[in-house]
């Protein structure tokens, strides 16, 4: 790729980009490699067409893990929104569905350059990025891997000897396996389980595998041994591998002295702060739309999504330091907070 002068110092390029692709090639490119990468989900990708700036919109429509964290405010709306990237948004999606997105959206950052500067009121870039989890999320079973092998050679899974695992009815097309998996986490891989820290069961947050009910008498058969000679109350020695001694529990103390804490929420803040400043750079010119009267869906959504990017910040902004700012785009009070992007 031609290096590229920059106006800003900000301005960088991503290692895909190309003057020459249109957002259309673009969200193609992008849309097939969501597809080979990560088959268990599917993925809308859509170009949108304007005089000034293109749109790129990724929404996550299924796939085979629970998106947000329990008790996150995303869980408790159902839905999240996004633009250019989900880094920032660790605390609310769970850590499959946020490996899932950020590889996805990191993959399109590459076709951009952007080379804009806020404080300017300067913006330049091939297109936005928004992204998006709906209301309408589904979550799906996973689908067992197809083997290449053929038929009259396919052996019988190895049935492995494990103590302590429980098999359950997950959902109305799923079961889930819970317990220390470690030993046969190779074969449930083959019989297409999908590992997910963070399954809800009986009310609480567990870590386990989850399956397709077609794959229940497979599974049943693999820890099969482990059952039986626990009913039987004995154990041959010359047919078990000895397991692995636990690993010691290490309690970790978690620091009650105030001045820390109170570090750490400013470190919070800074970063609700940046989310905010960030997709306002990014969504300026919806948002300008939006309050000089369109009836747009696209700038009615941008600025939707600033006003509760802000609603978040100033709730801990409010809440630091004693105040009572009501939303209203203050983004010289996120400024506040942020000094490096008022130096830029």
């Amino acid at each position: 790729m031609k290096a590229m002068n920059f106006y800003t110092a900000n301005g960088w390029a991503g290692s895909n980009y190309d003057s020459k692709l249109s957002t259309k090639e673009i969200a193609a490119n992008v849309r097939a490699y969501a597809k080979k990468n990560f088959p268990g989900f599917k993925f809308s990708v859509r170009s949108e067409w304007s005089m000034y700036a293109d749109s790129l919109h990724i929404e996550l429509k299924e796939g085979i893990c629970i998106p947000f964290v329990e008790g996150s405010r995303s869980a408790e709306r159902g839905y999240m929104s996004t633009m250019s990237t989900v880094k920032g948004w660790e605390n609310e999606l769970t850590p499959e569905m946020f490996k899932v997105l950020d590889a996805v959206t990191t993959y399109a950052s590459s076709f951009r350059y952007d080379d804009s500067d806020g404080m300017q009121d300067y913006y330049d870039t091939n297109f936005y990025l928004s992204i998006k989890i709906g209301s309408g999320y589904q979550l799906t079973e996973p689908k067992a891997k197809k083997s290449s092998v053929k038929a009259e050679k396919v052996e019988e899974v190895e049935s492995v000897a494990v103590e302590g695992l429980e098999v359950v009815d997950y959902s109305d097309k799923a079961i889930a396996v819970f317990g220390d998996t470690k030993a046969i986490k190779e074969q449930l891989k083959e019989l297409g389980g999908c590992f997910n820290p963070s399954l809800n069961y009986n009310g609480e947050k567990r870590a386990g595998w989850i399956f397709s009910k077609k794959q229940a008498d497979k599974v049943r058969e693999l820890l099969a041994p482990a059952k039986n000679e626990e009913e039987a109350g004995e154990i041959v020695p010359e047919c078990v591998e000895e397991l692995p001694a636990p690993p010691e529990v290490i309690y970790i103390e978690i620091p009650t002295d105030e001045a820390s804490a109170k570090d750490n929420e400013f470190k919070e803040l800074q970063r609700l702060a940046k989310r905010f400043l960030n997709a306002a750079d990014e969504l300026h010119e919806k948002v300008s739309n939006y309050i000089d009267g369109s009836n747009d869906a696209e700038d009615e959504e941008a600025y939707n999504t600033i006003k509760e990017l802000e609603a978040d910040f100033l709730k801990l902004y409010n809440n630091y330091y004693n105040d009572n700012i009501t939303p209203g785009l203050n983004y010289e009070v996120a400024e506040s907070v942020t000094p490096s992007r008022t130096n830029r």
